[in-house]
């Protein structure tokens, strides 16, 4: 039988092999990499908060506070929570503060990731359609497709609606027949 470290609950392990069980459950092991992982913010604000005039003292955080941080779970605590930068605990207000601009910061860079790959797709297709006009202007100008072509390097608007409107026709046209 072992001791759970994070609920002190005795249990028996599943199995022998590899690396011992050390949690009961895993939302004990969840609970305590949370826990772990807002230790760590605290340690690296502290480090940063000590040169600061002395303000190296042990940060207390309310109670009420740490409990809402374990149960956020996605959900983002706001920075006026308990006081706000206002309040008699600077400690915890640059917790709260460095916290949340660690989340604005991952949040904008996913959707910089993002818009950056859509403007490659975009790019890719844009590349594609020049070198399909390359090929049509290679080719002899003869036929309805050579007077498509004409006809949309002098209005691309107009163009791309009758388009529209030829496929449009052909698809309710093949539905009708089916």
């Amino acid at each position: 039988m072992r001791k759970c470290l994070e609920c002190g609950v005795e249990f028996q392990p599943a199995h022998q092999r590899g690396t011992p069980h050390v949690y009961c459950t895993s939302t004990c092991r969840r609970i305590a990499s949370v826990k772990r992982a807002k230790q760590k913010i605290y340690e690296e604000a502290k480090k940063e908060l000590s040169p600061l005039g002395g303000t190296a003292q042990p940060i207390q955080q309310h109670p009420k506070h740490a409990e809402d941080l374990v149960g956020t779970q996605g959900r983002v605590p706001s920075v006026g929570y308990h006081g706000g930068i206002t309040s008699n605990n600077p400690g915890k207000d640059y917790l709260e503060l460095y916290y949340q601009t660690k989340i604005d910061f991952n949040r904008v860079e996913l959707e910089n990731k993002s818009l950056q790959k859509q403007v490659q797709e975009l790019e890719k297709e844009i590349f594609e359609l020049n070198s399909e006009i390359d090929e049509l202007d290679n080719e002899k100008g003869e036929g309805m497709l050579g007077s498509i072509v004409e006809q949309f390097k002098k209005d691309p608007v107009n163009s791309v609606k009758f388009a529209s409107a030829l496929f449009e026709n052909l698809t309710t046209t093949k539905q009708k027949q089916q």
